[in-house]
């Protein structure tokens, strides 16, 4: 895990649960969506992150059927909107975390302890 600056695209496409912990900064998007082993996008998957990403101002869109946990209060960073591009997709907050992230707004209300 490392941080990554942010400019374009950052994706996690994975069909397996991940835990990212480096920060996360700049203006560009993050995509959360699966991908089955036929390399079609998918959902299903859990994306966590731990990181402080206060520096990051850019859009977060989810896929159908993924889920975001948040377990760090700027997880979502700051600024930006968060869109669900699929159904059953989640941002879940961690036990015990207060996030940071009230300036993001959300297309749909799809936040959940």
């Amino acid at each position: 895990t490392g941080d990554v600056v942010n400019h374009g695209t950052l994706t996690f496409q994975r069909n397996d649960d991940v835990t990212f912990g480096g920060q996360i900064s700049g203006t560009g998007n993050l995509v959360h969506a699966g991908m089955n082993d036929k390399g079609n996008w998918q959902g299903g998957a859990r994306l966590e992150l731990t990181g402080d990403n206060s520096g990051f101002t850019g859009d977060t869109s989810l896929g159908a059927d993924s889920e975001i946990l948040i377990s760090h209060a700027n997880a979502l960073g700051s600024d930006g909107t968060i869109s669900f591009t699929g159904d059953d997709s989640v941002i879940r907050v961690a036990a015990g975390i207060t996030t940071n992230s009230a300036s993001k707004s959300a297309n749909q209300s799809r936040l959940s302890p």
